[in-house]
């Protein structure tokens, strides 16, 4: 279990062409839900703005990142979609362009999420298990194309708030296996990249008060999808992840946060599928 203070994190960053593009929109604040004039509150907005960091894995990079902020309908009981748009470029010639959407409808008993990217960025396989030594080779070249959809009604057996049906398409290649014994062995499934294509199920909980900044209340996703080579995968596997958050705020907009995340595989999934201590969704930070 994890405990932080809640806060609302940057976006990644996005490429050249892009960051020219959002650096000639307009600039106005996202609406959240307890905007006082009920008017404004409904008004599609967007923010946007360039960026620019450096990493040892990524060196220098540029971008930009672009959120629109809307509602489906004019309802006070609705929570707000977004479009997220980001990416970045880096001078060692990496790069990721991601499309993230999160739409909901008929008073959030409805909702869909769509997350996209192209990216082809530098990554670390460190092995398999609690006793891999550390080597000093464990970088790799990724492309990654695709991403996953869902789409949530109010469940007809399940007892929760909504859900809904799940797919999952990636193609991975590995540029460049560099000096990373694993991957240069063939020793790992997936060590010459492959698809993973999935169907499956999500089920969500959710009775947060907001949700761009919640100050009180919870959520939980949990998601089921079978990989099979039917539905065009290259490998036979399954995956089970149970993502559940709970917010309480001790003063307005200070909010203690507790995060339970539980990510399983089973069957013979490439190593690139298999469960990892960090990334987007828990302790992210830097290797």
């Amino acid at each position: 279990m994890l405990f932080r203070i809640q806060h609302q994190t940057a976006m990644t960053p996005v490429s050249i062409v892009m960051l020219l593009m959002m650096l000639m929109s307009i600039y106005s604040p996202a609406y959240g839900q307890e905007d006082a004039d009920s008017t404004d509150r409904f008004k599609a907005s967007i923010n946007a703005y360039p960026y620019a960091y450096y990493t040892p894995e990524t060196q220098f990079a540029l971008g930009a990142g672009g959120v629109l902020t809307y509602f489906t309908k004019k309802d006070h009981e609705l929570n707000p979609s977004k479009l997220i748009l980001s990416g970045f470029y880096s001078t060692i010639k990496t790069y990721e362009i991601s499309l993230l959407s999160n739409m909901y409808f008929a008073k959030n008993r409805m909702a869909s999420t769509i997350d996209l990217v192209f990216a082809h960025t530098v990554d670390r396989f460190y092995g398999i298990g609690n006793n891999t030594p550390e080597l000093g080779t464990e970088e790799y070249v990724l492309d990654n194309v695709g991403g996953i959809a869902d789409f949530q009604l109010p469940p007809a057996i399940i007892i929760s708030d909504r859900a809904g049906l799940i797919l999952e398409y990636r193609d991975y290649k590995i540029g460049d296996r560099r000096d990373n014994p694993y991957l240069q062995s063939d020793s790992i499934t997936g060590s010459t990249g492959g698809a993973v294509s999935g169907i499956g199920m999500v089920y969500v909980w959710d009775n947060r008060d907001q949700v761009f900044f919640p100050n009180n209340g919870w959520i939980t996703e949990v998601k089921v999808i079978f990989y099979t080579k039917d539905v065009g995968s290259d490998f036979t596997f399954h995956w089970l992840e149970i993502n559940s958050r709970r917010y309480w705020a001790f003063k307005e907009d200070h909010v203690i946060a507790a995060q339970v995340y539980f990510n399983s595989v089973g069957g013979n999934p490439p190593f690139y599928k298999y469960p990892a201590l960090g990334g987007s969704k828990i302790m992210r930070g830097y290797f």
